[in-house]
């Protein structure tokens, strides 16, 4: 009997067993299940259903702890469900814990963490926090340098992307610094005509524009565009960036029949590539038509500006179309023209106040030449009402 008693209780302690790993399979389940059904909603359509079960997957993934891959799965999950939500602010966090647990795992210099840091830099450097862009962005690249060594050629694209983020942060020693280490690299790696690199001159041609070094951002924009031209072809969209840059860089220069050269031959890049360019197309003219306004060619100007709002005015950024109605108002002003610059100057006026919130610069800019043309025609009363001061008038960007 005291036999049979023991079998019992093994046979009993082996049923507990049992039933307690086969309820480990059902929460597993559960969790798969919710994801799926996640993902599910997410299809149709049906959001807040879909961020109830990721939140629920993820609640449930906090139960097995950090150890389980699950978790760093739903923390991504719902991280990439918020950001394509246009909540990317929100998902910053799940983001930055999912890599947290990751090197805590794998240890801090894992080489595969180095792809996660320069990912998630990417994604603080949209929402506009460089400095954690930066911190992150050079994390990424410690661990390539410990992993692959200081010539590897993909630090180029870690670099990069370090010197934009100087670039957007003014830093502009630091981000040439860390430009021309790029192109370097990738120079020095038989890779002198790589796609990438016309990237990286273009970045650092902005780098010396800045600084007021225009001899050397000419040089660069220049390389910009023979590498796209090499790989790319004459007619490609990235061409016609490329042209547009370094027309920007010649009109700085004084350069204006060079610059309206290839101002012209992005324009004719931008027709042949259809739909989809619209927008670009819009601002490249706009930019013709205040080189034609410069050099007084004001029925050129006019033309370039009329055509550039048909386009602006049907693209989703109304700010656009406001500094080119406002372009439009200052060369008819110009012209004397007052009853063709005024409603254009109202629209102007008005998308900016309605976007930009009337103590922007743009909107006082606006504001103040409109009350010009207003006290220019005597009516001095109106113009008082507008505006009591503004910034001198400049064009709008």
């Amino acid at each position: 009997m005291k036999d049979d008693h023991r079998i019992g209780l093994r046979a009993l302690s082996a049923l507990l067993l049992t039933l307690a790993f086969l309820t480990g399979c059902a929460d597993a389940l559960d969790r798969d299940q919710l994801n799926k059904r996640a993902q599910q909603a997410h299809a149709e359509g049906r959001m807040e259903d879909a961020e109830a079960d990721f939140r629920a997957a993820l609640e449930a993934a906090e139960e097995l702890g950090e150890d389980d891959p699950r978790l760093v799965a739903s923390l991504n999950n719902l991280g990439q469900f918020l950001r394509a939500g246009g909540r990317a602010d929100l998902a910053a966090p799940y983001f930055l814990r999912a890599l947290e647990i990751r090197e805590r795992k794998l240890g801090p210099d894992a080489p595969e963490l180095g792809r996660s840091y320069f990912n998630l830099a990417q994604h603080y450097q949209e929402l506009g926090d460089l400095d954690e862009a930066r911190r992150l962005c050079e994390r990424a690249l410690e661990i390539r340098e410990k992993n692959f060594g200081t010539d590897d050629v993909q630090l180029g694209e870690v670099l990069n992307q370090l010197g934009l983020i100087a670039l957007l942060q003014q830093d502009y020693a630091q981000a040439q610094t860390w430009l021309l280490r790029g192109i370097e690299i990738i120079q020095n790696g038989a890779r002198a005509g790589h796609p990438s690199l016309a990237i990286y001159h273009g970045n650092l041609a902005q780098t010396y524009l800045a600084q007021a070094k225009l001899d050397e951002a000419e040089a660069h924009y220049r390389s910009a565009l023979t590498i796209v031209r090499m790989n790319e072809g004459p007619s490609s969209l990235l061409m016609a960036r490329a042209q547009k840059n370094l027309a920007e860089v010649l009109i700085f220069r004084g350069k204006a029949d060079e610059a309206e050269e290839a101002y012209l031959h992005a324009v004719s890049i931008y027709e042949s590539l259809g739909a989809g360019v619209e927008g670009e197309l819009g601002l490249t003219l706009n930019n013709i038509a205040v080189l034609y306004r410069s050099a007084r060619r004001y029925a050129d100007a006019e033309a370039a500006y009329l055509r550039a709002q048909q386009l602006l005015e049907r693209q989703p950024q109304p700010t656009d179309y406001a500094a080119s109605q406002f372009n439009l108002g200052r060369l008819y002003m110009e012209l004397s023209r007052y009853d063709d610059a005024e409603p254009l100057f109202v629209r102007s006026l008005t998308i900016y106040d309605r976007i930009l919130g009337p103590d922007h610069a743009n909107s006082q800019l606006v504001r103040q030449v409109y009350a010009n043309m207003l006290r220019s025609t005597g009516r001095t009363e109106e113009a008082e009402t507008l505006t009591a001061a503004a910034p001198p008038p400049a064009d709008a960007e």
